[in-house]
């Protein structure tokens, strides 16, 4: 059995500099070569990892062996850069969302089963051990049936943000906005802890930036299994401590404490889940790898993982070291290409709502 994949990765922004360098530290995995179409980008960033600098996405695939690839590119790139990959029989661990449309996400999926290879959607906040611990309370029925949540997730994005990468920006290429690139995951992990979803009614609007996408989000989804969740999201608060999420059951509530970010470098705020059941509050003891803290300090990008707290980069070597165990085990991913689409669908739902004025059910039609 293979030891060690050969790795490329796609797209060295801050999010595939991350992601290049927890390949790279990983024992299961060598990055081999790095492409980007900024030149001195990859060829800075190759020298660092030790790999192979390429300007063209295409010219990697045709010139190195590997076995899978990593891609880290604006979210309308993925699928043609990712079917690329899967039809020469790689591997595909494929940042957020998946794809711009439901027909992309369709094709990638068809692509993976094709060539029988894995794709996996890099929704790493599953990986987180708060986001891990909420499920298994709910698993155990702690807090009773769960009917309802709430969540809100307010960020400020400034001039620096867009202007580091105008994609985001623009409706064509990014798919969305506050939606898209912030609330996916808790769309993701929301249908990781309750199944499909049934219905969504929303409103979205750009009110403060000028950009193309939302910057202000608010929506109700629910849940064949009869969930309600309720959330807000904006990349236009300069300010907020309200709880990031909290889950009512019948019995209990868990929630997931806002916790302010003081390091201006790493702006997300942090997380302490706390658990009410049995007339009492507890709160659940969770700590961070003192060891990935100090092997990461310094090497993470601003905008893409937090060094600790929820959706940290221990969350993101956990799914990548999940993504190469699935190869070398030859099981299925964790987050599979159906699951990175349902969460597309679910946005898609949103906005058509948001349009139309109108509930809208799901499934959908891949247009």
């Amino acid at each position: 059995m293979v030891e060690k994949l050969n790795v490329g990765v796609c797209g060295l922004g801050g999010m595939g500099i991350v992601c290049a360098r927890a390949f790279k530290m990983s024992p299961k995995a060598h990055v081999v070569a790095v492409a980007d179409v900024v030149e001195d980008t990859a060829r800075k960033y190759a020298d660092e990892l030790k790999a192979t600098a390429y300007g063209g996405y295409r010219e990697m695939l045709e010139r190195e062996k590997l076995d899978a690839v990593c891609i880290t590119t604006p979210q309308h790139l993925h699928a043609g850069q990712s079917i690329a990959a899967m039809k020469r029989g790689l591997h595909v661990f494929c940042t957020k969302p998946m794809a711009v449309t439901l027909e992309e996400a369709d094709t990638m999926i068809e692509a993976a089963e094709k060539n029988k290879v894995k794709l996996e959607i890099g929704f790493h906040y599953r990986f987180d051990k708060r986001i891990m611990k909420m499920k298994e309370i709910i698993d155990k029925g702690e807090i009773g049936r769960p009917f309802s949540t709430v969540s809100s997730i307010q960020s400020y994005r400034g001039a620096e943000y867009w202007a580091g990468s105008p994609w985001r920006a623009s409706l064509s290429q990014a798919g969305g906005g506050a939606l898209t690139l912030n609330y996916s995951h808790d769309i993701d992990f929301l249908q990781w802890y309750f199944g499909l979803v049934e219905s969504a009614f929303g409103n979205v609007d750009t009110m403060v930036h000028n950009v193309e996408v939302e910057d202000v989000a608010t929506a109700v989804i629910r849940f064949k299994k009869g969930v309600m969740s309720t959330f807000t999201c904006s990349t236009a608060a300069r300010g907020s401590k309200a709880p990031r999420l909290e889950v009512f059951g019948t019995e209990g509530t868990i929630s997931l404490i806002t916790k302010e970010s003081r390091d201006p470098k790493l702006p997300y705020p942090a997380a302490l889940p706390t658990v009410y059941a049995k007339g009492e509050w507890r709160t659940l003891p969770i700590r961070d790898s003192s060891e990935i803290v100090r092997r990461w300090k310094g090497k993470i990008m601003p905008w893409t993982v937090p060094l600790r707290g929820l959706s940290s980069i221990e969350s993101l070597v956990a799914h990548i070291d999940e993504f190469l165990t699935c190869i070398l085990e030859d099981r299925e991913p964790a987050v599979p290409g159906e699951e990175g689409r349902a969460v597309i669908e679910t946005i898609q739902a949103i906005y058509l709502s948001s349009r139309d004025g109108k509930m809208v059910k799901l499934p959908l039609t891949a247009k």
